[in-house]
Protein backbone atom coordinates (compact mmCIF):
# COMPACT_ATOMS: atom_id res chain seq x y z
CA UNK A 1 0.00 0.00 0.00
CA UNK A 2 1.81 3.52 -0.77
CA UNK A 3 1.04 6.36 1.58
CA UNK A 4 -0.44 9.31 -0.17
CA UNK A 5 -1.02 11.53 2.33
CA UNK A 6 -0.83 11.78 5.98
CA UNK A 7 -2.71 13.89 9.07
CA UNK A 8 -2.77 14.04 12.39
CA UNK A 9 -4.64 16.50 14.59
CA UNK A 10 -5.77 16.76 18.27
CA UNK A 11 -9.88 16.30 18.98
CA UNK A 12 -10.47 17.68 22.08
CA UNK A 13 -13.90 16.34 22.59
CA UNK A 14 -12.31 12.60 22.41
CA UNK A 15 -8.52 13.62 23.97
CA UNK A 16 -7.02 11.98 21.38
CA UNK A 17 -5.01 12.02 18.05
CA UNK A 18 -6.83 11.01 14.67
CA UNK A 19 -4.27 9.89 12.22
CA UNK A 20 -5.90 9.53 9.26
CA UNK A 21 -3.80 8.17 6.31
CA UNK A 22 -4.86 8.13 2.53
CA UNK A 23 -3.45 5.80 0.21
CA UNK A 24 -2.47 6.17 -3.77
CA UNK A 25 -5.12 3.70 -4.00
CA UNK A 26 -8.05 5.92 -2.43
CA UNK A 27 -8.19 4.04 0.78
CA UNK A 28 -8.45 6.26 4.01
CA UNK A 29 -7.25 4.47 7.46
CA UNK A 30 -8.25 6.13 10.66
CA UNK A 31 -6.53 5.56 13.61
CA UNK A 32 -7.35 7.02 17.33
CA UNK A 33 -3.92 7.69 19.53
CA UNK A 34 -4.52 8.26 23.01
CA UNK A 35 -2.01 10.15 24.97
CA UNK A 36 -0.81 7.38 26.87
CA UNK A 37 0.30 5.71 23.75
CA UNK A 38 1.44 8.85 22.07
CA UNK A 39 3.68 9.61 24.83
CA UNK A 40 5.03 6.47 24.06
CA UNK A 41 5.08 6.55 20.75
CA UNK A 42 7.21 9.77 20.86
CA UNK A 43 10.28 8.53 22.24
CA UNK A 44 10.66 5.26 20.78
CA UNK A 45 10.03 7.15 17.40
CA UNK A 46 13.12 9.32 18.11
CA UNK A 47 15.65 6.57 19.06
CA UNK A 48 14.41 4.59 15.51
CA UNK A 49 15.13 7.39 13.70
CA UNK A 50 18.33 8.62 15.34
CA UNK A 51 20.06 4.73 15.08
CA UNK A 52 18.57 4.06 11.46
CA UNK A 53 19.96 7.72 10.20
CA UNK A 54 23.32 6.73 12.24
CA UNK A 55 23.71 3.14 10.70
CA UNK A 56 23.50 5.64 6.99
CA UNK A 57 25.44 8.03 7.80
CA UNK A 58 28.17 5.80 9.61
CA UNK A 59 28.84 4.28 6.17
CA UNK A 60 29.96 7.75 4.99
CA UNK A 61 31.60 9.08 8.56
CA UNK A 62 33.66 6.63 10.70
CA UNK A 63 33.14 9.24 14.01
CA UNK A 64 29.50 8.51 14.10
CA UNK A 65 29.61 5.81 17.30
CA UNK A 66 28.83 8.56 20.15
CA UNK A 67 25.24 9.32 21.16
CA UNK A 68 25.52 13.14 20.57
CA UNK A 69 27.24 12.48 16.85
CA UNK A 70 24.56 10.37 16.03
CA UNK A 71 21.48 12.47 17.79
CA UNK A 72 23.01 15.40 15.46
CA UNK A 73 23.42 13.76 12.09
CA UNK A 74 19.86 12.70 13.17
CA UNK A 75 18.65 16.42 13.43
CA UNK A 76 20.74 17.63 10.35
CA UNK A 77 19.05 14.35 8.09
CA UNK A 78 15.60 15.64 10.39
CA UNK A 79 15.84 19.17 9.08
CA UNK A 80 16.69 18.36 5.14
CA UNK A 81 13.68 16.23 4.97
CA UNK A 82 11.11 18.47 6.32
CA UNK A 83 12.51 21.25 4.25
CA UNK A 84 12.09 19.34 1.41
CA UNK A 85 8.76 17.85 2.40
CA UNK A 86 5.10 19.06 1.66
CA UNK A 87 2.86 20.09 4.76
CA UNK A 88 1.01 23.24 2.83
CA UNK A 89 -1.23 20.56 0.88
CA UNK A 90 -4.84 20.39 2.34
CA UNK A 91 -5.16 16.83 2.99
CA UNK A 92 -7.86 15.52 1.19
CA UNK A 93 -11.13 14.45 3.10
CA UNK A 94 -12.87 12.59 0.10
CA UNK A 95 -11.87 8.51 0.55
CA UNK A 96 -13.15 6.15 -1.68
CA UNK A 97 -12.99 3.14 0.69
CA UNK A 98 -12.81 3.14 4.64
CA UNK A 99 -11.32 -0.05 5.12
CA UNK A 100 -11.46 0.03 8.78
CA UNK A 101 -15.25 1.46 8.73
CA UNK A 102 -16.29 5.08 9.66
CA UNK A 103 -15.55 4.63 13.32
CA UNK A 104 -11.67 5.26 13.80
CA UNK A 105 -10.07 2.15 15.08
CA UNK A 106 -8.86 2.93 18.94
CA UNK A 107 -5.46 1.38 19.25
CA UNK A 108 -4.52 -0.75 22.24
CA UNK A 109 -1.29 -1.95 21.13
CA UNK A 110 1.22 -0.25 18.44
CA UNK A 111 4.17 -2.07 16.64
CA UNK A 112 7.26 -0.38 15.47
CA UNK A 113 9.64 -3.01 13.32
CA UNK A 114 12.54 -0.79 11.95
CA UNK A 115 14.26 -2.82 8.90
CA UNK A 116 17.59 -3.28 7.60
CA UNK A 117 16.23 -1.61 4.25
CA UNK A 118 15.50 1.33 5.55
CA UNK A 119 11.69 0.94 6.34
CA UNK A 120 9.95 1.31 9.30
CA UNK A 121 6.62 -1.00 9.61
CA UNK A 122 3.85 0.34 11.80
CA UNK A 123 1.22 -1.95 13.19
CA UNK A 124 -2.00 0.15 15.30
CA UNK A 125 -4.58 -2.69 16.58
CA UNK A 126 -7.51 -2.59 18.46
CA UNK A 127 -7.76 -5.28 21.08
CA UNK A 128 -11.43 -4.20 23.07
CA UNK A 129 -12.25 -5.74 26.96
CA UNK A 130 -15.71 -6.43 24.99
CA UNK A 131 -14.76 -9.31 23.00
CA UNK A 132 -15.51 -7.22 19.87
CA UNK A 133 -13.92 -8.12 16.73
CA UNK A 134 -10.15 -7.32 16.78
CA UNK A 135 -8.99 -4.73 14.23
CA UNK A 136 -5.86 -3.82 12.76
CA UNK A 137 -3.47 -2.02 10.41
CA UNK A 138 0.08 -2.43 8.73
CA UNK A 139 1.61 0.71 7.20
CA UNK A 140 5.57 0.59 6.13
CA UNK A 141 7.22 3.47 4.75
CA UNK A 142 10.78 4.70 4.15
CA UNK A 143 12.56 7.02 6.74
CA UNK A 144 11.46 10.03 5.24
CA UNK A 145 7.71 9.47 5.45
CA UNK A 146 8.65 8.30 9.12
CA UNK A 147 10.28 11.77 10.20
CA UNK A 148 6.96 13.00 8.91
CA UNK A 149 5.09 11.38 10.79
CA UNK A 150 7.28 12.52 13.46
CA UNK A 151 7.07 15.91 12.37
CA UNK A 152 3.09 15.51 12.93
CA UNK A 153 3.25 13.95 15.71
CA UNK A 154 4.93 16.89 17.97
CA UNK A 155 2.31 19.23 16.24
CA UNK A 156 -0.16 16.88 18.16
CA UNK A 157 1.19 16.80 20.94
CA UNK A 158 1.94 20.37 21.08
CA UNK A 159 -1.71 21.12 20.01
CA UNK A 160 -2.80 18.70 22.73
CA UNK A 161 -1.00 20.49 25.16
CA UNK A 162 -0.01 17.46 26.50
CA UNK A 163 2.92 17.19 28.73
CA UNK A 164 5.34 15.03 26.55
CA UNK A 165 8.18 15.36 28.40
CA UNK A 166 7.51 13.31 31.11
CA UNK A 167 5.11 9.90 30.78
CA UNK A 168 2.09 9.79 32.60
CA UNK A 169 3.13 7.70 35.31
CA UNK A 170 6.05 9.65 35.65
CA UNK A 171 3.98 13.24 36.36
CA UNK A 172 2.44 11.41 39.51
CA UNK A 173 5.63 10.09 40.98
CA UNK A 174 6.74 13.64 40.35
CA UNK A 175 3.38 15.20 41.65
CA UNK A 176 3.84 13.59 44.96
CA UNK A 177 7.03 14.20 45.50
CA UNK A 178 6.36 18.12 44.93
CA UNK A 179 3.43 18.42 47.46
CA UNK A 180 4.37 15.59 50.00
CA UNK A 181 1.70 13.82 49.63
CA UNK A 182 0.73 10.19 50.98
CA UNK A 183 2.33 7.57 47.76
CA UNK A 184 -0.19 4.91 49.48
CA UNK A 185 -3.06 7.17 48.61
CA UNK A 186 -4.67 6.72 44.68
CA UNK A 187 -3.81 8.71 41.93
CA UNK A 188 -6.00 9.46 39.07
CA UNK A 189 -4.33 10.79 35.50
CA UNK A 190 -6.32 11.40 32.32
Amino acid sequence: MHIHQLSINYHREQDRLLIRVNTGDGDEFRVWLTRFLALRLRPTLDKILVEHIARQQAERLTSAGDGQTRKLLADLKTQEVLQKSDFNTPYRNQAARLPLGEVPLLVTQLDIVPADSGLLQLRFQEKLSDGGTPRDCTFTMEMPLAIGLQHLLDKGLAEAQWEAARLPDEAARSAAADDGADESRPRYLN
